[in-house]
C-alpha cells in the first residue's frame, strides 16, 4: 500500500484468512489500527498476533460476543472504524 494511513481506523469483517488478511496487514504496515473478526477465536487471536501492534481481534463466535471489548475498555474508543471491509 503506498498511500500512508496514520490515524485511519479500518474494521475488516473476516480478516483472519485470504484477501482480508492481506488487507489487514497492508493496512497495519501504512500505520492504520486494524480491528480483524472472524468465527474462530484461535483465528481471530492467530491474526492479531501476526499483525502486531495496531491490530485489535474481536471473536464473534457466540461464546465470546463482545467480550473481548468489555475486558479491553480502551478497545471501544479504535473499534469506531473510519472505513469496513467485508
Amino acid at each position: 500500500m503506498s498511500a500512508q494511513a496514520d490515524g485511519v481506523r479500518v474494521l475488516i469483517t473476516g480478516g483472519t484468512s485470504g484477501l482480508g488478511a492481506a488487507m489487514a496487514a497492508d493496512l497495519v504496515d501504512a500505520g492504520a489500527a486494524v480491528a480483524v473478526t472472524g468465527r474462530d477465536a484461535a483465528r481471530v487471536e492467530a491474526a492479531t498476533r501476526t499483525l502486531g501492534r495496531g491490530a485489535i481481534g474481536i471473536g464473534i463466535a457466540a461464546r465470546l460476543g463482545c467480550q473481548p471489548l468489555l475486558d479491553r475498555p480502551e478497545t471501544i474508543q479504535s473499534a469506531r472504524p473510519h472505513t469496513a471491509a467485508s
